[in-house]
């Protein structure tokens, strides 16, 4: 299974928002890093241009893990950090439709 995250790039750096660590024990994971260098990138989706960092960051920070469902994954946390933009109108409906039929398509291809 890929792992999922989303990568916020903003004031000339990248910021990696993930679900990270064990099945019922994922945490929030947030680091600087351009995530093209890692070995495990396969596939960067670009989703939108955001101008409110700010809130984007706040959205993403505040994003609940669901550890009490065993088979929610780093997936689902993209999924509903998506929704969550796109619930705050930070990200347009346009935007968000075409990133989830993008993403569904992979996590169910």
């Amino acid at each position: 299974m890929a792992h999922w995250a989303i990568n916020l790039r903003a004031a000339g750096s990248d910021l990696i928002y993930q679900a990270n660590g064990d099945e019922g024990k994922l945490d929030l994971d947030i680091r600087k890093a351009n995530p093209k260098n890692s070995s495990r990138f396969r596939k960067e989706i670009k989703v939108s241009d955001i101008d409110d960092e700010v809130e984007v960051k706040r959205i993403l920070e505040g994003q609940p893990m669901n550890n009490d469902v065993a088979s929610w994954n780093c997936q689902d946390w993209v999924m509903e950090a998506l929704e969550a933009l796109n619930d705050e109108m930070l990200l347009g409906d346009y935007q968000y439709n075409e990133a989830k039929d993008t993403l569904m398509e992979l996590y169910h291809g």
